[in-house]
């Protein structure tokens, strides 16, 4: 008995081993492939944004002594909100915030007439880069909702299946657990905007205010 005893204990052991060894290995391969996807997220991020700089940066260097008569409106805008002619700046046609950045701009860097049209462009840049990071903080925002809605989903449907299948193999009905609340189940899914996301609803929505006048009217 003492040696059936030893054997059994012994062999106990080399099973907690094995689980202990095998849940080791499962946590170093889902860290590995955490990072892998982590590393081709990088990759993509950073290969998006260079073709994004690389091409907003061709057609200002294409296009920097170019402006259209919208945009010399929008010049002269600027200058009146350099001057503080609030009157003659402020009007119900013209978008108000793009020649305010570039009155604004113009305050603290004076620039000669001569590169008036280029660095206009490079603000219309900087609004462009803007705009796309506004852009994939959205997507990101609207990512996780996904997921996070997805999840949900699949927890209330598997909660479903498996009340389903404990209550077919009884013959009685299932109690009336909702009015005592001990068996509600999953919650339905509820999505409260958070800090971040309102923050990235206002600034995809100066955003696309600044760059209707750049973009659509503007230099």
């Amino acid at each position: 008995m003492g040696a059936a005893g030893a054997g059994c204990t012994q062999d106990a052991g080399q099973a907690e081993f094995r689980n202990a060894a095998l849940t080791a290995v499962r946590r170093i391969n889902a860290a590995r492939a955490n990072v892998s996807v982590a590393r081709t997220q990088r990759g993509r991020l950073a290969a998006a944004w260079t073709v994004v700089v690389i091409s907003g940066a061709l057609q200002v260097a294409a296009r920097r002594f170019y402006v259209n008569p919208d945009g010399v409106s929008y010049l002269n805008l600027s200058d009146a909100y350099t001057r503080g002619d609030w009157a003659g700046a402020v009007n119900t046609y013209w978008s108000p915030l793009y020649p305010f950045i570039i009155g604004a701009t113009r305050r603290v860097f004076p620039w000669p007439m001569y590169w008036e049209s280029s660095i206009t462009h490079l603000i219309n840049l900087a609004i462009y880069l803007g705009s796309y990071a506004c852009f994939r903080m959205m997507l990101r925002e609207v990512t996780a909702y996904q997921r996070e809605k997805q999840a949900a989903e699949a927890e209330c449907t598997s909660y479903s299946s498996t009340t389903a299948r404990r209550w077919s193999s009884r013959a009685t009905r299932p109690p009336a657990v909702d009015q005592a609340g001990s068996d509600s189940g999953p919650q339905p899914f509820t999505a409260y905007p958070s800090r971040r996301s309102r923050a990235s609803a206002i600034a995809v929505s100066v955003s696309a205010g600044v760059r209707r006048g750049a973009f659509g009217g503007g230099t």
